[in-house]
């Protein structure tokens, strides 16, 4: 069960909500039949060695949600992988 610590340990965005401006820069594409948001880093943040990908989880308001897109888009320049 939950206490009140484990809410003291979330920030404020995480019960109001909030929404990111930006323009993500990802591409929408299949992926084995699927819909999916695909974000590449960018040129110069690519990792070295071998080609790897993250997949990100998105919560019950999926991958369209700006902020989710945004996320991506920043994990994939950070990593230097693709984040789908």
């Amino acid at each position: 069960a939950r206490g009140k610590k484990d809410l003291d340990m979330s920030c404020p965005d995480c019960f109001k909500g909030s929404l990111d401006s930006g323009t993500p820069t990802g591409e929408e594409t299949k992926i084995a039949g699927l819909d999916a948001y695909v974000a590449k880093p960018k040129a110069g943040s690519e990792a070295g060695g071998e080609k790897k990908a993250v997949v990100l989880i998105t919560d019950i308001f999926g991958w369209k949600l700006l902020n989710v897109r945004l996320v991506a888009d920043e994990m994939a320049n950070r990593l230097g992988h693709e984040v789908i």
